[in-house]
C-alpha cells in the first residue's frame, strides 16, 4: 500500500524499472523458455500489483473512492491510512493535528500502528472524524482438541442448564 506522496514516486519509477525488464525478457531468445516464462509471469505479477497500488492511491488522492470500509479492527490501520489520504492530509498535516513530529506518524503508518496506543489509534480516528458501524459477529465455541470424555462431561453439563431453564444476560 502507498502510504505517501513519496511512496507514489518510488512506486511509479519501480514500475517503469519492471516494465523495462520485462520488454528485455520478452525480447530475449537465448535463454530456457520455461524458465523465461516464468521470470515473465514473475514481472508481470509484480507490474499489475504497482499499477493496482498506484491506482488506489490516486482514487484516494482525488475522491473517488466513496467509502473506505473497516470490517474488523485488523482493518483499522490500513482505514485510518486511507482516511489520512482521502482527506487530503499528508503525514506532515496529520502529525500537526495530534501534536506529534511528522516521523512519528510516518513510524505509526510504516508499523500499521502496531506499537501505537489505543489512546492515540482513537485520537486519529476522531481528528479523521471516522465513522464506525460495528456489528457483532455470532459468538461461536471455540475448537479446542478435548478429549471425548470432557466433551461428554461438558454436554451433559449444557443439558442440566437447559433443563433448569436459567437464563444468563450478558
Amino acid at each position: 500500500m502507498i502510504k505517501s506522496d513519496k511512496q507514489l514516486t518510488v512506486t511509479r519509477k519501480r514500475l517503469v524499472e519492471f516494465k523495462n525488464a520485462y520488454d528485455q525478457l520478452k525480447a530475449e531468445v537465448l535463454s530456457d523458455p520455461i524458465i523465461r516464462k516464468a521470470q515473465m509471469e514473475a514481472l508481470q505479477s509484480q507490474i499489475e500489483v504497482f499499477e493496482k497500488e498506484i491506482q488506489e492511491y490516486e482514487s484516494l488522492k482525488t475522491g473517488t473512492i466513496p467509502a473506505i470500509p473497516v470490517s474488523s479492527i485488523r482493518s483499522l490501520p490500513e482505514g485510518l491510512i486511507k482516511t489520512r489520504i482521502a482527506r487530503g492530509w499528508s503525514q506532515a498535516v496529520l502529525a500537526e493535528k495530534i501534536g506529534v513530529a511528522e516521523q512519528q506518524v510516518q513510524r505509526d503508518e510504516a508499523n500499521n500502528y502496531d506499537k501505537a496506543s489505543l489512546s492515540r489509534i482513537a485520537e486519529i480516528a476522531d481528528i479523521l472524524n471516522l465513522d464506525f458501524h460495528g456489528r457483532f459477529k455470532e459468538l461461536t465455541q471455540p475448537d479446542f482438541p478435548f478429549s471425548d470424555e470432557v466433551k461428554a462431561l461438558a454436554a451433559r453439563a449444557s443439558q442440566k442448564v437447559q433443563q433448569s431453564k436459567c437464563l444468563f444476560a450478558f
